[in-house]
């Protein structure tokens, strides 16, 4: 038989070269990435794709966190160029990554699409929307390509470094767990994937829109719900969380310009004995989210969300939380079909009585009285 040829010197540099790529050192990481390298040069094509592709993330994912050892000094901020050029890094670095891996599992007589070979693989579907975005379209955000490189980083690690090292009979353990996702991170991506939706809804919506426009960013707007659908799996409360804040469901004096909705037609005047109704534009706007909380059973948490937050809202921003909680709890039939309050309507979700009774008297107004009397 003859001998496998490979680019490491033995065993324990390979190992050292794994714990090195993981870890948080970037004087390791940096020396990890520099005898990959070499490790190229030796083998040329067939180097492993598991290698190459932990290199080529990892090498972004260090020129990014600001700690390239071999970097210009200096701590100035990235400026709009450099941020595009880490972006572009990042989507061809994780577009190279999901092409390798599903093209090295394919038949050549009978080819089969990408998002066939990665569900074989395990690839979840936001990672190959991730990757046709990246290659097809504008270009991720920051906040989302990074969470795709940990993903990635981590199904490398699954897939290849540790079947490997238990082949090997040696499994070390104290690596850093790049692959993870921390919770700021998931916030940052979930937000990224928010304004996003933002921004093609608007076009979607504006009347300025050609039939052309909307037809593009309605395309664009189906891939960022599979990418947040993707990260609602684990990350339910976060993505809620993220809804409720000033900017999303409680929008800014800009968002409800931009939608040309005036005060007037989002809260008419009343005595304070009715509660606020949100504006049917309004409505419509965020029901391809709403659609998503549905089918993920998230709406009941983004009510007791609401309701939590009641007294941390500014009065502003009051009226539009206490909208959302009456829309949710009431919303009728509707004979409309397409309409949010027909689909609020089949889920028939009870308020939280306790939590809001506590929270009106905690902080009572006009707003929240009328709630108790529902």
């Amino acid at each position: 038989m003859a001998a496998r040829i490979v680019g490491w010197a033995s065993k324990s540099e390979w190992i050292q070269i794994y714990q090195e790529l993981y870890s948080n050192d970037p004087v390791q990481i940096q020396h990890a990435l520099d005898r990959v390298v070499a490790w190229k040069s030796r083998l040329d094509t067939k180097m492993p794709i598991a290698i190459d592709c932990t290199s080529s993330l990892t090498a972004v994912w260090l020129r990014d966190s600001g700690a390239h050892v071999r970097g210009e000094g200096g701590s100035s901020a990235p400026n709009s160029h450099d941020l595009f050029q880490l972006r572009l890094a990042y989507s061809m670095a994780l577009a190279r990554f999901v092409n390798l891996v599903t093209d090295a599992s394919q038949d050549k007589f009978y080819i089969q699409p990408v998002h066939v070979m990665a569900k074989e693989m395990a690839l979840p579907e936001w990672m190959v929307s991730l990757r046709h975005e990246a290659t097809h379209r504008s270009l991720p955000s920051l906040p989302v390509l990074r969470s795709g490189a940990r993903f990635a980083l981590a199904w490398l690690r699954e897939k290849y470094w540790e079947p490997q090292l238990q082949q090997c009979g040696e499994l070390p353990g104290g690596a850093a767990e790049k692959g993870q996702l921390d919770v700021e991170e998931v916030r940052q991506a979930v937000v990224g994937l928010l304004i996003s939706f933002e921004q093609h809804q608007f076009e979607i919506l504006s009347e300025r829109s050609t039939k052309k426009k909307r037809s593009h960013h309605t395309t664009l707007l189906q891939e960022v719900l599979s990418n947040l659908a993707a990260l609602m799996a684990g990350n339910r409360e976060t993505v809620v969380a993220c809804l409720c804040r000033r900017g999303f469901l409680i929008p800014t004096p800009e968002q409800t310009t931009a939608l040309g909705l005036t005060n007037y037609d989002v809260f008419p005047e009343s005595d304070g004995s009715e509660l606020p109704q949100i504006d049917k534009k309004f409505q419509d706007f965020w029901k391809p989210i709403f659609e998503l909380l549905h089918q993920s059973n998230s709406i009941p948490p983004l009510l007791e969300r609401l309701v939590q937050q009641l007294g941390t809202y500014a009065e502003e921003d009051l009226e539009f939380a206490v909208g959302w909680i009456a829309l949710i709890t009431t919303a009728q039939n509707s004979q409309d079909k397409k309409s949010l309050e027909r689909l609020l309507h089949k889920v028939k979700v009870e308020l939280p009585w306790r939590r809001l009774i506590t929270c009106c008297l905690a902080t009572p107004n006009k707003h929240t009285t009328p709630l108790v009397h529902m």
